[in-house]
């Protein structure tokens, strides 16, 4: 639709053109319209294709600069797993496909006759962390939608993380509700606690909890709306850089992981020795 401006322009030329010779007005090129590409997205480039290559996720994009990355663990594809460690067969069953068992949805059979189906994904049990294999910077959105199992208990823990490899610890949300510090299975609950600190998730939900994090101020979200944050406690995200996304739960815990979203920022470090470049990372390889 056209707006005011842009047909006030029109009116103007158009008025212009009638006061010209026909035949100087037939010679005269038509106006380019400078807005009609406007906001369009440009496709990949070549590097960006080969980093796009590295992941086995359902759907791989960048958007504006930022890598988006979605598994859809409901496909029950097995090449999913391949960007995450430990590996399912490596954990005794804490990490593994779903079976018979879990949420179901209406469904139909051959006959068209109703059905109860159930709804594939992935479990988590007992305790554990669940790592994705990139290295984003600290400038990351992630979402993860699950469904729990077990009934709620004070003090477990299923958080979306950050992980940085020099600390040696993650950052965490726990529930979609309050910011966690997790080194190895046992997780530290931020003090003081978020307002809405230490809600247990609910059973038999279907639900989304994730985190935004820019480096310095952790958000809490859950079900897409913020729930809180780490602004009155600074000191909490002080030191992490560079780290990987991931998963951790401890307590009486079966979940099931459903999807995973993770936006962010790539490391050029990381990404530079994933593509076998040498050189300045910053600059694709080139000296």
């Amino acid at each position: 639709m056209m707006n005011r401006s842009s047909l006030g322009i029109g009116i103007f030329w158009l008025s212009l053109y009638a006061a010209l010779p026909s035949a100087l007005s037939q010679d005269e090129p038509p106006e380019e319209d400078d807005n009609e590409e406007e906001g369009e997205e440009q496709g990949p480039t070549e590097r960006e294709k080969k980093v796009l290559a590295l992941f086995k996720a359902s759907k791989a994009s960048f958007q504006q600069g930022r890598l988006v990355l979605t598994y859809d663990f409901e496909t029950k594809n097995d090449e999913l797993v391949l960007d995450w460690s430990p590996r399912p067969e490596d954990t005794k069953k804490r990490i593994r496909w779903s079976g018979k068992e879990g949420p179901t949805r209406p469904s139909k059979d051959k006959q068209g006759k109703k059905i109860e189906v159930y709804v594939p994904g992935m479990v988590i049990a007992d305790y554990g962390q669940w790592t994705h294999k990139a290295v984003f910077l600290p400038d990351l959105e992630v979402e993860v939608t699950i469904y729990s199992m077990a009934q709620p208990r004070a003090g477990t823990v299923v958080a979306a993380t950050f992980g940085s490899e020099q600390k040696k610890r993650a950052l965490g949300v726990n529930g979609g509700y309050q910011a966690v510090c997790v080194g190895g299975a046992k997780p530290a609950h931020l003090k003081p606690p978020l307002p809405a600190a230490d809600r247990p998730l609910v059973r038999e939900l279907r639900q989304t909890i994730g985190f935004h994090y820019n480096g310095k101020l952790l958000e809490s979200y859950k079900d897409g709306k913020k729930t809180g944050d780490t602004s009155g406690s600074p000191k909490f995200t002080e030191g992490f850089g560079p780290g990987q996304v991931g998963l951790a739960w401890n307590g009486q815990v079966v979940c099931f992981i459903h999807r995973v979203t993770i936006k962010g920022r790539l490391d050029p470090d990381w990404v530079s020795a994933a593509l076998g470049e040498k050189g300045d990372p910053k600059t694709g390889g080139k000296k």
